[in-house]
């Protein structure tokens, strides 16, 4: 295998892998998170409520063809984020750390890297400000 650097447009390092057309990997993060979790830290980070709403794949699927989906693919990705909400994709990976040799991201250091987008996409404050 070879690899090449990059240089994402944020300014990210990031690896090409050439030669590896016939391998799938499974990038995760070091930790294992619900959709509770994710709410419960942005929530604590951002100083106001998140939330997130469960659909089932059925409602999932009607919403995203309501939003210009078509059936065929809303059916698929609802069927996926089923599969996901029901622990299928409920595991760790090295790849990222093997493909890249660099470290493994929490979700809090995510959080803490993008703060300023996350603010951003509140209308640029914190609640409480």
């Amino acid at each position: 295998m070879r690899r090449a650097s990059a240089r994402g447009r944020r300014g990210r390092d990031g690896a090409v892998l050439i030669g590896r057309t016939a391998e799938s990997f499974d990038l995760t993060g070091p930790e294992l998170l619900t959709c509770a979790d994710i709410t419960e830290k942005l929530s604590a980070a951002l100083g106001r409520t998140v939330g997130h709403v469960t659909l089932t794949p059925g409602e999932l699927a009607a919403t995203l063809t309501t939003r210009g989906l078509p059936a065929g693919f809303a059916d698929d990705v609802a069927t996926l984020a089923g599969e996901v909400a029901g622990g299928a994709l409920a595991v760790t990976t090295p790849a990222v750390r093997d493909l890249t040799g660099g470290a493994l991201r929490t979700f809090d250091q995510f959080i803490t890297a993008n703060m300023t987008a996350l603010e951003a996409a509140l209308g640029g404050r914190r609640h409480g400000r």
